[in-house]
């Protein structure tokens, strides 16, 4: 499982960028970019820059049970 950063600590930036999140999850550029157009993840815009917040980051992952 790819190495997530924890929300709850103070060191820890409080938003990344698409390509710090795909790095964080493992996931595309290109997926970040999907869920941002259809608005299935929340985001901030600064001028041309896009950040994601980690709680939404971290709320992309579900919890499976494993197979018996």
């Amino acid at each position: 499982m790819p190495n997530m950063l924890n929300v709850e600590s103070t060191e820890s930036p409080q938003s990344v960028s698409i390509r710090e999140a795909a790095s964080i999850t493992g996931m595309s550029k290109e997926y970040f970019y999907k869920l941002i157009r259809e608005q299935a993840i929340l985001y901030y815009k600064f001028g041309r820059s896009v950040r994601i917040p980690l709680k939404a980051i971290n709320s992309l992952r579900v919890q499976v049970e494993p197979i018996k």
